[in-house]
């Protein structure tokens, strides 16, 4: 795998960007979605019983990515009522938090320029 430079902006951590697709609320991934000015998917607020399995799989996703995009806020798989998910690669730094706390952790891999 190459690694990322600063010429190439549209991946996160060596992966394209993805564009995700809300399927709906399902099994294990039944919270709000808030969407951006363009009615793209922006964050999840986490609901009882959620995976990050089964959020990805709602926003057509492998759970690694969506990890990706919440490592540096977030750093861990497991989910409590209420956190915010973070489902835009270009607000990794400003998007999501666990259990009420922002963390400040390393990037997983190299960023797209963050807004």
């Amino acid at each position: 795998m190459r690694s990322l430079t600063i010429e190439e902006p549209d991946q996160l951590g060596g992966y394209s960007i993805l564009e995700l697709r809300d399927t709906g609320p399902r099994p294990y991934a039944t919270g709000d979605v808030k969407t951006d000015e363009a009615g793209k998917p922006a964050s999840y607020t986490v609901a009882a019983g959620d995976t990050m399995i089964s959020v990805a799989e709602r926003f057509c996703i492998y759970h690694h990515y969506l990890y990706m995009m919440n490592a540096v806020r977030r750093g861990s798989h497991e989910l409590f009522v209420g956190d915010t998910l973070n489902l835009n690669p270009y607000t990794v730094e400003t998007v999501g938090d666990i259990n009420g706390v922002v963390q400040n952790n390393e990037p997983v891999g190299p960023l797209p320029p963050q807004r």
